[in-house]
């Protein structure tokens, strides 16, 4: 994708895909940017720029610090204290995309990271924001109005915070670390259970600091990186996310930043 690069621009600053849609962001030099929406033609096969999203609020100059998208819907993260997160629709009928919803999570002051599976949503802290022990991952509901409402959360403890929470289904994983954030020890598996809350079914030790940092969930996928490492749901037993693949960096790329961005779609895997 190419969205007319300028200096000290970071083109795929964060990115998203699902189906013929993919959201890409550039952080150009400063706090501001681009979200630019890409759609691609079934017919021919080539993606083109559709639409550029801007926050309804001007002062949220870093929306697009991390992007999701799900069919019709994209979810913009922001980063910063008292930020929202936004929520963009397409138009059944001219294909546009529109501002829907800004939301204000409750209880805390960050929206920095955002997924989105189905009607559901998580918010979240990103590793920024780990010392801030308070704080919890929110899960959001799209009601039968269209608006999107708090349905749960997954409250930080006094031993751990969870931060960059990823959604698929029923299924978050999210990076655990200490409050303070100077441990950086495993990826939780949480499931949702018959109450609406949501209980650790499985706990994955990583070690080094960037492994959990990096990393994506569809159906019984999960992907960490780096190295990159794929779980499969029931490898090794039922709901036990086993270990099912380990990708190496080419010796050939040795150093050349390996893992920055990985992503998976179920049955396929992308290392970029």
């Amino acid at each position: 994708f190419s969205m007319t690069p300028e200096a000290d621009e970071r083109l795929g600053y964060a990115s998203a895909i699902s189906g013929n849609t993919a959201v890409v962001a550039a952080q150009f030099q400063g706090p501001n940017i681009d979200v630019v929406v890409y759609e691609r033609n079934t017919s021919t096969g080539v993606w083109a720029a559709k639409a550029t999203l801007a926050a309804s609020n001007p002062e949220q100059a870093e929306a697009g610090h991390t992007v999701s998208v799900d069919g019709n819907t994209i979810l913009l993260g922001s980063k910063g204290s008292s930020v929202r997160a936004y929520l963009f629709t397409r138009n059944a009928t001219t294909g546009a995309w529109e501002q829907t919803q800004s939301i204000l999570r409750s209880g805390d002051f960050t929206a920095s990271f955002v997924d989105i599976s189905g009607d559901y949503a998580t918010i979240g802290t990103s590793k920024n924001n780990y010392s801030l022990a308070t704080q919890s991952t929110q899960i959001y509901h799209k009601q039968v109005n269209g608006t999107w409402a708090l349905d749960s959360e997954i409250f930080n403890t006094s031993q751990y915070a969870w931060i960059n929470p990823v959604i698929s289904g029923n299924t978050i994983a999210a990076f655990r670390t200490s409050p303070g954030g100077n441990s950086f020890s495993a990826i939780s598996i949480f499931e949702r259970n018959a109450s609406n809350g949501w209980d650790i079914v499985k706990t994955i030790n990583v070690s080094g600091n960037t492994i959990g940092f990096n990393f994506a969930l569809k159906g019984d996928t999960l992907l960490l990186g780096s190295p990159v490492q794929l779980y499969s749901r029931n490898t090794g037993g039922s709901n036990n996310w086993g270990l099912l693949k380990t990708y190496q960096e080419p010796t050939s790329q040795m150093d050349t930043g390996f893992a920055i961005a990985i992503n998976t779609d179920g049955p396929n895997v992308i290392i970029s």
